[in-house]
This record gives C-alpha cells, structure tokens and sequence, in this order.
C-alpha cells in the first residue's frame, strides 16, 4: 500500500491502478470545487475586461514562425562537473550570443504542462490538485492561446506531432486553442513514436513548400522533436556517428549527450535548409526544452527513476526544472530578448511574438508587464496578488473560462 499525498506524477496517465487513482482523485476534485474554479484567480470586484482582440496590423508581412518543442532537452553546461562536447553548447545560443534559463513545471515526463504552459500563457501550477488534467479540462475553455493571437495577425497554425492525435485525448485541447491541423504519426508515415529529429523536420520544410506555393500567408508551424526522449539504457540510431559523454560518466548521461549531438546537427541542417530553399522569406525559430532528460536524475540526488518522488519532492526553483529557450531568424534579425536569470514557460508565447515583431493584444500587452515586473516568474512571481488578478481579469473577460 502507498500512503496518500501528493498524486503521483503520472499517476493518472499510465500507472495501472485504474480504480484507486479515481478514488484518489476524490480529494483534488473537492479541492476545486471549493475553490469555484479549475484555475486560481484573485477575489471578484467590479469586472474589469480585457478589450477584445481584433484583426492585428503588422507594418509589414510578419514573419514565418517555427516554434520547435525539444523534447528532453537540458543543456550540459547547466550540470555541474559534467564532461562532454563543448561544442553542444551552439545548440543553445539565440541571436544574441547568450543561453537562456526556461523554468518548466514537471522533471523527467509530462510534456502536455510544458505544452499547455507555452500555448495558453498560464502556468499549470495554479490548476491545483488538477495540474495534470489541464489539458483535458480546460479544452475549449481557452480563448486567448498563442495560435489565436498568431491567427489574428493571418498566420495559418499547423503541428508535427509525433504521436497518434488521439495520444491523452490531446488533440481536442490542441484543436480548440487554433491548432486544428494536425499531421500526427500516421499523418507524417513515422514508423513509429520515436523518429530522429530530422524526419519531423524534413516534413515540417515540405508543408512549408506547399504553403508556400498555394498561398502568401504567414506560416506558424509547432513542430515536436523525438531523438532525446527516453530510454536512455540503448543505443538508438547506432548507425549515426554522434560523440557523448566522458568515458567516466554514466552510460545513460552518455547516450543523451549522443541523442543532443544529433539533434544539434538535424536542427542546423534544418536551418540551412530554410535558407537555401528559401531565399526571399523570412523565418523565427524558437525552440525549448520541454523537461529535463531522467538521465539527469543523479545530479539532483535521485539514483532510480524517481519521476514521481522528485516531481514531489524538488522545490520550484530547483534547477531539475531549468531547461532553455533559444531563438534565431533566418533572414531576419530579431530584437533584443528579455534579460532574466530564468524565464517561466507561461511567457513563452509573448517572447514568441515580440521576437517575430508583432502586435500584441492588451491581455498579451498584460502578460508582457508581468513578465517584466515579476522577473521572468509566473507560478513564484514575488507579487503573486498580481497574477492572481490577471487571472481574473482573463476570466471576467470571457477569455479564460475555468469553472
């Protein structure tokens, strides 16, 4: 028997104890419920409303944005004493030259918080006992998503998804925020769950070929890679010659510095490619780390797979939930990025689109602020009243619905 606490990671999503995790969801449940909402907001008063977005008006044709969820990916210059390549560390460098902290909400699995986080502008944490089913609750409840606010500004939205669609029931979620065109595993003829990174991206540079032959819209394109993702205890892809760790390091941190060479050298083919194939459009690339790799579990006292008890255990501002965000253009050059010791996955989006030059509508103009005035935090932002009335004002406005 195990005691009841926290629910465990991933409790609900693959642990084969059906019956017991219903019953032992009893308790988050009466949680919300007691809270009147699925989402934390600060007390009622007289409504104030975001004024609703309307068609955006860039100066010029905004730029084609790839937004690239690197599953599994930490940098190695984050793991203290770590031996490997120095060579990775370019993966990791935006425009500017310097590496930038993402703070994520799960270590080791659990990409749908980190995917809803960057899509939604919210932090999973103020979800409560329910974090782990926001995704399944809060489809088509959220109308101020990233993809709606590109979709005003003309982008047409598409995903590379590696997974069937039906994976957790998230093509629902997906397809209410404005991701409605899906090219999953079937769609994309992976062979299975797990490809290289360069098969998603060989799809991705083919659609926008044929976007770009039918029509003169902006492209938005979130594209989810696979070459880090667990195990870690097999060599995959032995016929690609990639370097890993030290000879002294652990076979598993070994492998993954192998997986992180060659998605490196997939992303910068990808990148040429862009350039070469299209010479006279422009391109924002942002990729992130959605978690950190299970291989890193020792450098945070954890010699099993611990999922369930470091995400318990860590504190919030542990660096098991650090991973990175790097964004470059291709014929394009970005502005400044914003300068903070770690930025929270929640502000992802608004990054996004003030790298790509683009309007912002006022609930994303109130995003921004809080990004500045809380340093880069959303769930531990020192002024937490003040994220407690933005979520309020999204509510009473009628673009986060979460009762």
């Amino acid at each position: 028997a195990e005691l009841r606490g926290e629910p465990r990671h991933t409790q609900y999503t693959w642990a084969d104890r059906n019956l017991s995790s219903f019953y032992s969801s009893w308790p988050e449940t009466l949680e919300a419920l007691a809270r009147g909402a699925l989402l934390a907001t600060g007390p009622a008063g007289p409504v104030a409303r975001f004024e609703r977005a309307g068609a955006c008006a860039p100066d010029r044709k905004p730029p084609h944005i790839l937004l690239i969820h690197q599953e599994s990916v930490t940098p190695p210059a984050g793991l203290p004493g770590l031996a490997y390549d120095r060579a990775l560390d370019g993966f990791f460098l935006s425009h500017d030259g310097a590496r930038h902290a993402l703070r994520v909400e799960t270590y080791g699995g659990g990409s749908w918080l980190t995917e809803f986080s960057v899509l939604t502008g919210m932090s999973s944490r103020f979800f409560g006992g329910m974090q782990h089913f926001v995704q399944v609750y809060m489809a088509g409840r959220v109308e101020d998503s990233l993809p709606a606010a590109l979709a005003r500004c003309g982008y047409r939205a598409a995903m590379f998804y590696p997974y069937l669609k039906g994976y957790f029931g998230s093509s629902r979620f997906f397809d209410s925020i404005g991701l409605k065109e899906i090219f999953d595993l079937k769609a994309q003829g992976a062979k299975s769950a797990m490809e290289q990174d360069r098969f998603y991206y060989a799809n991705a540079l083919g659609e926008i070929e044929r976007h770009l032959r039918a029509s003169q819209a902006p492209l938005f394109l979130y594209v989810q890679t696979m070459t880090a993702h667990w195990p870690y205890d097999m060599t995959y892809w032995p016929e690609r010659d990639a370097s890993g760790g030290g000879a002294g390091e652990h076979p598993e941190i070994r492998e993954y510095l192998r997986r992180l060479a060659m998605a490196k050298e997939d992303y910068e083919e990808m990148r040429a490619a862009l350039a070469q194939r299209f010479p006279d459009e422009r391109f924002l690339i942002l990729h992130y780390g959605d978690h950190h790799p299970l291989a890193t579990r020792s450098f945070f006292g954890f010699e099993d797979e611990e999922i369930e008890a470091m995400n318990r255990r860590l504190p919030q501002d542990s660096a098991a939930f650090l991973t990175y965000f790097a964004a470059q253009g291709v014929n394009l050059a970005p502005p400044p990025l914003p300068r903070t010791e770690a930025l929270d996955a929640a502000y992802l989006g608004v990054v996004l689109m003030e790298q790509a030059g683009l309007p912002l509508p006022e609930s994303w103009r109130a995003r921004a602020r809080l990004m500045r005035d809380c340093g880069g935090r959303y769930a531990q932002c020192p002024d937490r009243a003040a994220v407690l009335a933005f979520h309020r004002k999204l509510a009473d406005s009628g673009l986060v619905r979460a009762r």
